[in-house]
């Protein structure tokens, strides 16, 4: 799931910028709906901001091309939404993906945040502790993409979940190439998860797997226990995707992972 948190301020009309704001935004949902096309599923809703009252959900949630296209279009005929209630918006956009997805299921969510200036709605302080609190508790990877302007870059580039899903660009034109850098970031972290199942007609006690991971010169291994009491030594229905599914499935089954958060560019 991913939520596009535009900013639609006045700002961004007077310095024309509203059309870069749609055509980057469309680029990022072209790009993870052609991969849900090839069997990697994705959900995106669209937030506009400008000022606290004109926060609006154009879009919840959907796959619909034309639809998300139109709530695109929507935004760019309403006009400016006045100030920049940046850090609304923010909060808002992480608890709407925050509550994607079912008990049990592996979901990746995704905030993009465009802005070209700063917080300009009050409480300025307080929303901001509350903004990075709810990043905190958040398990959504989130990028921050900004249009230079008269704010502090350092504070943007700290709502984005590491330093390089923060992208600055000189104006408007260069939106188009931020939010395709975010698409492919999103649709590598959405294709990095994977499931092992074990099938062996010998189990005896406290069996175990290892599993070792080359990229380029970097080499690492975890070892992973696995219960054998679900083992009868059958092996006729042995499909590796079936069986890979059980092992998913089952509640209290092994699991490893590498928190995205964490890793590093090129991870």
């Amino acid at each position: 799931y991913s939520i596009l948190a535009l900013d639609f301020s006045r700002s961004i009309f007077v310095g024309d910028g509203v059309n870069d704001v749609v055509a980057g935004a469309q680029a990022y949902i072209d790009a993870t709906l052609d991969a849900a096309a090839d069997g990697l599923p994705h959900k995106l809703a669209i937030l506009a901001f400008g000022a606290p009252e004109r926060l609006e959900l154009l879009s919840g949630f959907t796959d619909d091309r034309a639809a998300l296209s139109a709530a695109l279009e929507a935004a760019r005929l309403g006009g400016d939404r006045g100030t920049t209630d940046l850090y609304g918006a923010y909060i808002r956009a992480i608890q709407e993906v925050d509550a994607q997805g079912i008990e049990g299921a592996l979901v990746e969510r995704f905030v993009v945040l465009m802005t070209d200036g700063t917080h300009e709605a009050g409480d300025t302080d307080q929303l901001r502790s509350i903004a990075l609190t709810e990043q905190r508790g958040s398990d959504a990877t989130i990028f921050a993409v900004g249009i230079d302007g008269d704010y502090n870059p350092e504070s943007l580039r700290q709502l984005a979940s590491r330093d390089s899903l923060y992208f600055r660009v000189q104006d408007s034109g260069g939106l188009v190439d931020a939010f395709e850098r975010a698409a492919e970031r999103t649709l590598a972290l959405a294709r990095s998860n994977y499931v092992v199942g074990v099938c062996t007609p010998v189990a005896l006690g406290a069996p175990t797997l290892t599993l070792e991971v080359t990229s380029w010169n970097d080499t690492d291994s975890v070892t992973l226990s696995y219960p054998a009491d679900e083992l009868t030594g059958e092996l006729s229905s042995c499909e590796p995707r079936e069986v890979a599914e059980r092992a998913f499935r089952r509640p209290g089954g092994p699991e490893i992972w590498i928190d995205p958060h964490q890793a590093e560019a090129g991870d």
